[in-house]
C-alpha cells in the first residue's frame, strides 16, 4: 500500500441501495473516511448513517474538498448529494462533468 501524504485524508462514496424486484430504491449516500472501502463501510455502521441495503463504494483521494456538512452523516436529500458530486467533479485534475461523476451506482 501506498502511503498517504500526509494532511490528506482519504474516503470513499458509499452509495446504499434496496431492491425490490427489479427496481433499485435510494436509500441515501455516506461520504466517510477510510483507507479501505471495509473501513469506510465499517465507520458508517459505527456513525449509524448505514442505512442497510447493498452498498458500493468509490474513492476519494481527500475529504479535505468537500465542506464538513456533507461528510459523516447520511445524505438523502437529492440537492445535498448533487452539491457533493459538483463538488468533487470540480476538484479533480482535470475536472469531471458532475453528470458523469458518481452516477447511480447500480
Amino acid at each position: 500500500m501506498t502511503p498517504i501524504p500526509r494532511g490528506v485524508r482519504p474516503g470513499y462514496w458509499l452509495s446504499f441501495v434496496d431492491r425490490i424486484g427489479d427496481v433499485a430504491v435510494n436509500l441515501g449516500v455516506a461520504i466517510v473516511a477510510g483507507t479501505t472501502m471495509q473501513n469506510a463501510v465499517r465507520l458508517a455502521w459505527q456513525l449509524q448513517i448505514n442505512p442497510g441495503g447493498e452498498v458500493r463504494g468509490e474513492h476519494i483521494p481527500d475529504l479535505r474538498v468537500l465542506p464538513e456538512a456533507l461528510t459523516f452523516r447520511l445524505l438523502t436529500d437529492p440537492g445535498d448529494i448533487a452539491e457533493a458530486q459538483i463538488v468533487l467533479a470540480r476538484s479533480l485534475d482535470p475536472p469531471a462533468d458532475p453528470d458523469e461523476l458518481l452516477e447511480a451506482p447500480f
